[in-house]
């Protein structure tokens, strides 16, 4: 019996008497190599089993979870979005997520970019595997709105602008009868002489409520007593041009002292405006040979004539305007009289409802694609000069 015992002993590669003592195993089994030997498979497989469940509760705590910085938006037709996905395992980014969305006609998805089509409701869904997020998408029709290229503008009941003025970030803007904002197809340049004066300030405020632009031709000597409208003018999208020193009458002038006097007023204007002047308007249209030869930049003339200077009328300027107006037209006013400010306010909301938009010269030439000419002279812009 001892040695079977003994036998017994060799054969197993360790002592089990602690781990049996510990598991509490009854004394018989202790005294029992045999028995001893048949209960460790069971605990080989006992320990196995929790094993398994350590390795797969591991797993799934190390599972790719993806995150979007968003899970709700609320977008109007037009707008963009571009989604931050985190939670993505190194060495991968966005570009590698399938992004669906469950209605494309209102909302499409792209490599993480959502664009709004249509009011309405979607789901964008990002997948990587086995791991999925989704973001509710809601479109909705307020404000100011694009939709096929169109602008639109919804009141917050849902109706939207008709044949009326609203104002959208400082600028009115026309909604026709169809509710589509006007799109100006032709342009007019407005120029206001014999500036800066009092009334250049409220000119210009016309021109900005409007979303408009202008030109305006300044006498040297006037510019420090308003020195404070230039910047203005400039940071407004206006221009500033030169119309002499002394409203002198260029065609009198020997060719230096055209020179003197348009370098006067350069200095004057870039002294308060920070740009110099790159366009002329010869005081009362005249120009000579020695004028063209010695200006040095464009020489802007116009086709539509200040009907109202003289009679300080705004309606029979304004009307003069609004007679038959002509893509590339360039219209006459002073802003050196109250009346000007009447007559912008009057006819640039009726210009824009017949699609015109009112600019400055150098906005129109650009828009023809007319490289203005130094010493010519220029009574419309059309392209076709």
């Amino acid at each position: 019996m001892k040695k079977q015992e003994k036998k017994y002993k060799k054969s197993i590669p360790f002592d089990l008497s602690d781990f049996f003592t510990k598991l509490k195993i009854p004394m018989q089994l202790k005294k029992n190599p045999l028995k001893k030997r048949q209960l460790l498979l069971p605990a080989l497989l006992l320990v196995s089993v929790f094993a398994i469940i350590l390795i797969v509760l591991l797993l799934r705590a190390q599972r790719t979870v993806i995150v979007l910085d968003s899970r709700s938006l609320e977008m109007l037709p037009g707008e963009v979005y571009t989604f931050s996905v985190d939670g993505l395992p190194k060495k991968h980014d966005a570009s590698e997520l399938n992004w669906s969305s469950s209605n494309p006609e209102v909302a499409s998805v792209e490599n993480g970019i959502l664009k709004a089509n249509a009011a309405g409701g979607a789901v964008i869904t990002a997948s990587f595997g086995k791991a999925e997020v989704s973001c509710d998408v809601e479109v909705i029709l307020k404000g100011y709105v694009q939709i096929d290229g169109d602008h639109y503008f919804y009141f917050d009941d849902g109706s939207f602008a008709t044949t009326e003025w609203v104002e959208i970030d400082g600028v009115k803007k026309w909604f026709q009868t169809d509710g589509k904002e006007i799109v100006p197809t032709r342009m007019i340049a407005f120029t206001f002489d014999d500036g800066p004066t009092p009334y250049t300030e409220d000119v210009l405020k016309v021109l900005k409520s409007y979303g408009s632009t202008g030109t305006f031709f300044q006498c040297g000597y006037e510019v420090a007593d308003h020195a404070e409208v230039e910047k203005m003018i400039i940071e407004s999208g206006s221009e500033i041009g030169s119309h002499t020193w002394d409203h002198v009458s260029l065609d009198k002038l020997s060719g230096p002292d055209i020179q003197a006097t348009l370098q006067k007023t350069s200095d004057e204007i870039f002294k308060y405006s920070g740009e110099r002047p790159a366009l002329l308007r010869p005081p009362y249209g005249a120009v000579s040979q020695t004028v063209k030869d010695s200006a040095g930049i464009p020489l802007i003339m116009w086709n539509i004539t200040d009907e109202g200077l003289y009679d300080e009328s705004y309606i029979l300027t304004a009307n003069a305007i609004l007679r038959n107006p002509q893509d590339g037209d360039i219209a006459l006013m002073h802003d050196s009289h109250a009346y000007c400010i009447d007559t912008v306010k009057y006819a640039i909301p009726i210009l824009i409802q017949n699609g015109f938009r009112v600019v400055s010269v150098s906005e129109l030439a650009e828009a023809k694609g007319v490289d203005l000419k130094n010493g010519y002279q220029y009574f419309t812009i059309t392209g076709a000069e």
